[in-house]
């Protein structure tokens, strides 16, 4: 029978199946990838593949070169993909278990806000480029940090009980100097104290000014009707000021990620206006397809905002400046 796959147990396998089916867009093409760990299934799997006109795709130098990061030596990083029999699951799944071993950690320490430090370590686990950064707990650790980084930075309140940092007095730009440093830690630990009594400090997270670029930002909310869905928009001061932002249905892939940016009001801008750079919108797509792919995997995720993605003209990088994330409480989802 044409598109049908019988499913021999209608117990967890249908259910996989089921789950698979529902998170995968349907193939634009005839072309695919095998990941095998042992080289006999890789071959049989190609056998059938040329037997049923399918074709096995030429893998991209970038994906070559992180599959070579991840693999054992010894594994084939090429289409049949082969990690050998003797390799981890971590070869399969490195960016889901650091993630997980995060959560974990926020969820044992009796949270769903994860520190920034936290949240940068999921989005990198994830492939996003984020800033040098470090968390100090006193003055003198916030001088080395400075030291570390090279200046100017930003210094910015670490507390699992503060979310809008400027609210509260806890952010400070341009930072240069040690006695900067020092006043600068003061001010913000005293200062988000007497505005918040009883808020549980950790210290003055460190992180170096990034040059000037296009700020967006990527968020997730839960709509009633779609489910999970990704928002698009300006970032910075702009995403309050012009709330002008797409939405779409998590995983995005292909085209979608690629139309979500040019449907905004504020397309314009990133193709460069008066003299400006236009801003590398391929490397947005790629931020918004990993955001994608992590809420996909993780559905406990109940809320992210990287607010600003600071985005580079053509040809440069786009950054993580600041990324919020928050765990489903564990007592209302169950």
């Amino acid at each position: 029978m044409s598109t049908v796959i019988r499913c021999a147990d209608v117990g967890e396998r249908l259910f996989d199946f089921a789950v698979g089916f529902s998170r995968q867009p349907l193939p634009k093409g005839n072309r695919f990838a095998i990941v095998t760990k042992t080289g006999g299934p890789g071959i049989v799997a190609t056998d059938a593949a040329i037997r049923y006109g399918l074709e096995l795709a030429l893998l991209r130098p970038e994906t070559l070169e992180t599959r070579k990061a991840k693999l054992p030596p010894t594994a084939n990083p090429f289409n049949p993909v082969d990690v050998i029999s003797d390799a981890v699951h971590e070869a399969y799944e490195a960016a889901p278990n650091t993630v997980h071993a995060i959560f974990d950690k926020v969820r044992a320490d009796g949270r769903t806000l994860l520190l920034d430090t936290e949240a940068l370590a999921a989005l990198q686990a994830y492939g996003f480029s984020v800033l040098q950064h470090g968390l100090a707990t006193t003055e003198e650790e916030a001088i080395t940090l400075l030291r570390k980084i090279g200046s100017p930075v930003a210094l910015k309140v670490a507390s699992p009980d503060v979310v809008h940092k400027a609210d509260a007095g806890g952010v400070l730009l341009n930072i240069s100097t040690t006695d900067e440093a020092r006043a600068g830690f003061q001010k913000i630990t005293n200062g988000v104290k007497q505005k918040l009594p009883g808020v549980r400090l950790l210290g003055v997270e460190v992180q170096p000014m990034v040059a000037r670029g296009t700020e967006i930002i990527l968020g997730f909310g839960k709509d009633l009707a779609f489910g999970h869905m990704i928002m698009f928009g300006l970032g910075g001061t702009y995403s309050e000021a012009f709330r002008n932002a797409s939405f779409r249905v998590i995983p995005v892939r292909g085209l979608g990620r690629r139309n979500v940016i040019r449907v905004i009001g504020a397309a314009k801008l990133f193709a460069g206006i008066r003299g400006q750079q236009p801003a590398n919108t391929d490397l947005i797509a790629e931020c918004f397809e990993r955001l994608s792919q992590l809420l996909a995997d993780f559905p406990e995720i109940a809320a992210v905002d990287l607010n600003p993605l600071i985005v580079q003209p053509s040809g440069g990088g786009a950054h993580v400046a600041d990324g919020h994330i928050v765990l489903a409480d564990l007592a209302s989802t169950s």
